[in-house]
C-alpha cells in the first residue's frame, strides 16, 4: 500500500481537488508553467529555475509533467507524519 492509501479519504479527496485545481489546461498533468504559477499562488517568486527543480523533485519518469500518481505521491509523503 503507498503512503496515499495510508491517508484518510478526507486528505486523498484534498489531492485529488487540488490536482484538478493545479491542472489548469485540463490534460490531467500539471506542467512546469503550472508549477510555476502554484508557487506564486503559495507566494514564491515562481521563477523557472523554482518551478524546475520542483518538477524533477516530483516527476518520477522525467517526462516533463507531473502526473496524478507522481502529483499524489509527492503530496502524500508530504502529509505523512
Amino acid at each position: 500500500m503507498g503512503r496515499f492509501e495510508q491517508l484518510s479519504e478526507q486528505q486523498q479527496e484534498q489531492i485529488r481537488i487540488a490536482f484538478k485545481q493545479c491542472d489548469k489546461d485540463g490534460n490531467n498533468f500539471i506542467d512546469v508553467s503550472e508549477l510555476r504559477e502554484i508557487l506564486k499562488a503559495l507566494g514564491e517568486e515562481g521563477t523557472d529555475a523554482q518551478a524546475k527543480e520542483l518538477m524533477k523533485e516530483i516527476d518520477s519518469d522525467q517526462n516533463g509533467l507531473i502526473s496524478f500518481d507522481e502529483f499524489k505521491e509527492a503530496m502524500a509523503s508530504w502529509m505523512s507524519p
